[in-house]
């Protein structure tokens, strides 16, 4: 079942990604331009495999490093409180396409299509929600109070730091790595050959149905777990 789902989720990737071998091919040229953007935002949106380091600051700018007949086609914009990074048409191929973003707060994420999130330093907040879809992937170092990360269709997300309360869900072939991440209390749900790996020192309510995987560390006091469907929760 894991297996079948796994390749499900590539298949999607796969479908989802093959539409770019018609697009924009980069020179290779590498050059880097200061973007003026508002600092009225606490979401993100990024998309079409872009890559982004994150910083965390008092202030807030944005650095594009990308092949040289790119710059014109990959957008930094704010809107209704929200930057959206990606690409307004198809990147067949780059040498690089990367943003180094400084922030002063945000409390929503979502990466998808092939793009990539970096922290570099410990990104600190209240409330933080997490989306990685369609094969994307995020590397984050946090410090959060409530944090909702979810994953799916092939995506990758690894999480380390601090989070007194964590919702994890993961489906379709997605991996959810947080063995690194303290945790208080966690609920956590996974399918469709999905994984995820939580510390938990007080409470844990884990499900994992239809092949998926769920593995816990930090000898949490109380533990609720349920499973189906070849799907596995172990400590």
């Amino acid at each position: 079942m894991k297996t079948i789902a796994k390749i499900s989720a590539v298949c999607i990737l796969l479908l989802t990604t093959s539409c770019m071998f018609d697009g924009i091919k980069g020179n290779r040229i590498v050059k880097t331009d200061t973007r003026n953007i508002s600092s009225d935002f606490e979401a993100i949106r990024i998309s079409n495999g872009i890559d982004v380091y994150l910083t965390m600051g008092n202030s807030v700018s944005l650095k594009l490093e990308a092949d040289e007949n790119l710059h014109d086609i990959i957008q930094t914009e704010v809107e209704d409180g929200v930057l959206r990074i990606y690409a307004d048409q198809n990147i067949w191929s780059a040498k690089r396409k990367r943003v180094y973003l400084s922030a002063q707060e945000i409390n929503d994420i979502k990466v998808t299509s092939g793009s990539e999130l970096m922290t570099e330093n410990t990104l600190k907040t209240e409330d933080l929600k997490i989306s990685i879809t369609s094969g994307a992937e995020a590397r984050m170092t946090l410090d959060v109070n409530n944090l909702s990360c979810s994953t799916t269709s092939g995506s990758d997300a690894r999480l380390e730091g601090r989070a007194n309360h964590f919702v994890a869900r993961s489906t379709s072939g997605s991996g959810l790595k947080a063995s690194g991440l303290e945790t208080k209390t966690c609920d956590a749900r996974v399918t469709s050959g999905a994984d995820i790996s939580v510390n938990v020192s007080e409470e844990l309510d884990a499900s994992a149905t239809s092949g998926g995987d769920i593995r816990f560390t930090g000898n949490p006091k109380k533990v609720r777990k349920n499973s189906s469907s070849g799907g596995d929760v172990r400590g």
